[in-house]
């Protein structure tokens, strides 16, 4: 772990140790969704710069019908750039926790012509398989 650390300039700091990855699946797989966002919240320092906290979070806030904490997270998420992979299915797996939180954030409203064209556009570079730019 150090050597991909050092050897890829990236903050040591940001990187999980065994015990918080643990935590983590075990947090993941809790089915009570109050207690798991209550763990997320709890520990965003430590899993901040890892994609999948932000994934897990939009999607816990998704089923908690905090829709727009769910699209926090998932531009949050966007912001952080944590794939070094072409193809990032995880993102693909949450974008519908995503539009459907914008469907009940914006119900009734049109959503705006940025909104719509930056979530359009994520999900066709991401059909794409390329990295969307900001």
């Amino acid at each position: 772990m150090q050597n991909i650390i050092r050897d890829n300039g990236l903050d040591g700091d940001l990187a999980l140790n065994s015990e918080a990855i643990s935590d983590f699946v075990k947090w993941q797989n809790e089915t009570n969704v109050t207690r798991r966002i209550q763990f997320l919240e709890q520990n965003e320092s430590v899993y901040s710069a890892f994609g999948g906290y932000w994934l897990l979070l939009s999607k816990s806030y998704y089923e908690n019908n905090n829709f727009e904490g769910c699209i926090s997270a998932i531009d949050t998420y966007l912001e952080t750039q944590p794939r070094i992979f072409r193809k990032d299915t995880e993102l693909a797996a949450a974008l519908p926790y995503a539009i459907a939180s914008l469907g009940e954030v914006y119900k009734g409203n049109a959503l705006t012509e940025k909104e719509q064209l930056k979530f359009l556009r994520l999900i066709v570079m991401k059909q794409r398989g390329t990295r969307m730019t900001h």
